[in-house]
């Protein structure tokens, strides 16, 4: 009667551990399924990033986000070709080879407030905190159309 008792406890063991594994294997892939509609940024963080891209990139930009002599930086083309890349790839495209006129003179922060601008022209909803300059952080999130 004894080993069945164990039996009993140690394969109640077994199967505790197991729902323990695959919820937080559940919970690991939430995280990495993170994306700009999770709300990223922040709205004041997004405003910041406004003022920065009529300093630093509307000249090539245009002030609409729609391009011109540069890519568009809103609407279809944009997502499209960002479309399931990581957040962290926009912010390092903008921190090192941007302002064409002056690349990499601009921070990492600076960098991630404009990204949070492009963000919001393009319909990604704000949330609470201000989006990270976090290279691993900003890898976790994907923009998706």
């Amino acid at each position: 009667m004894r080993s069945y008792a164990k039996h009993v406890a140690f394969t109640g063991a077994v199967a505790a551990l197991a729902v323990a594994f695959m919820v937080s294997t559940a919970a690991v892939r939430a995280e990495q399924a993170k994306t700009a509609k999770d709300g990223v940024y922040s709205d004041a963080q997004a405003k910041k990033g406004e003022s920065l891209y009529g300093e630093q990139c509307a000249a090539c930009h245009g002030g609409d986000l729609s391009g011109g002599g540069a890519p568009a930086l809103a609407g279809g083309d944009f997502l499209g070709f960002w479309d399931k890349t990581p957040v962290s790839d926009l912010v390092e495209k903008i921190q090192s080879s941007m302002p064409a006129s002056a690349p990499g003179s601009l921070t990492r922060a600076q960098a991630a407030e404009i990204s949070s601008f492009i963000l919001k022209a393009n319909k990604f909803p704000a949330g609470a905190a201000d989006l990270s300059s976090d290279a691993a952080a900003l890898k976790a999130i994907n923009i998706v159309k």
